[in-house]
């Protein structure tokens, strides 16, 4: 193709083809913002339910922690580990309230499967979830969706972890200060609040249960090895130790915010999280002006050229 095959549009021929084209541009560009604010209206309210916690720090303070250091050979000769579970208290419990396990038990003890699936949008005025009638039938309580392989038509426990980490569940923790940000998502800003409340509760508890039984059994090997040993200074650490677990369970016990302290608590939020309808409609306006323009100048070359 030759040179002289090229079309070129200079800055005023183009300002030309737009002020010609400027009922085309302004009709489409209308079309694709009404569209665009119609898509925007037919998407529900999404309510998000925050909270700021922190990790309670116990490594430091434990009973055991001055024994490690300074009896740590000593006991090791009676075949006592004082450094076994000395890990971060900190890492293990921001990865298990990540973890599939524990979020899968989470959803079913707390029976959310409906709340995260079965719903479609909720009605604020009545306070009432609305659910999709070909998802979830609410009056029978059973699943009624056609899905195809691998789902189920009862979601299953995967699916429903997928679906909360996915689309409901947010975790971000800030470098600088170490505070941990959770954040639950849903059509309904209680039902926000209520499982973002449950799941700092739950996780809690879990971990306050896995102590508590990691201390049990600790208490019970250090009385039978007791019964093995004679020599006077590893009997005074196994009591000392024995001590240090004892009050490990009863702060377990005792504590309410165990490992997670909630420094904001999570609230009911007034105001929708999303869809942010105004960006929607000013990008679907935004769409339809270049589309109106490309179109104009694809039309003006394709009639030069002929």
């Amino acid at each position: 193709m030759n040179n002289q095959d090229y079309i070129e549009v200079d800055f005023r021929t183009l300002i030309s083809i737009l002020w010609k084209g400027r009922i085309l541009i302004v009709g489409i560009t209308a079309l694709f913002s009404v569209i665009a604010v119609l898509f925007s209206l037919s998407l529900p309210n999404i309510y998000r339910s925050e909270a700021l916690i922190s990790v309670v720090e116990q490594g430091q303070d434990s009973p055991l922690s001055g024994l490690s250091s300074t009896f740590g050979g000593l006991a090791s000769i009676a075949g006592i580990n004082l450094q076994a579970g000395s890990g971060s208290k900190r890492d293990i419990a921001i990865e298990t309230l990540k973890s599939r396990t524990f979020i899968s038990d989470f959803i079913n003890i707390n029976e959310l499967k409906p709340l995260l699936i079965g719903v479609e949008g909720w009605n604020a005025e009545k306070n009432e979830l609305i659910y999709d009638s070909e998802v979830y039938d609410i009056e029978n309580n059973i699943w009624v969706r056609e899905v195809s392989y691998p789902k189920t038509k009862t979601p299953s426990d995967l699916e429903a972890y997928r679906y909360l980490i996915k689309e409901n569940l947010s975790i971000s923790e800030d470098e600088d200060t170490g505070f941990i940000r959770v954040s639950i998502k849903h059509y309904s800003p209680y039902i926000a609040k209520r499982i973002l409340d449950s799941l700092i509760n739950s996780i809690n508890n879990k971990l306050r249960m896995i102590d508590i039984e990691e201390a049990n059994k600790s208490v019970v090997f250090l009385q039978s090895k007791l019964k093995e040993t004679k020599n006077v200074d590893i009997r005074k650490i196994m009591f000392d130790m024995i001590e240090g677990q004892v009050q490990n369970q009863m702060l377990a016990e005792v504590r309410d915010e165990y490992v997670f302290k909630t420094i904001d608590p999570a609230i009911v939020d007034e105001v929708k999280f999303s869809p942010k309808r105004a960006i929607l409609s000013i990008m679907g306006a935004i769409l339809g002006f270049f589309i109106a323009v490309f179109s104009l100048l694809v039309f003006f070359i394709y009639k030069r050229q002929k």
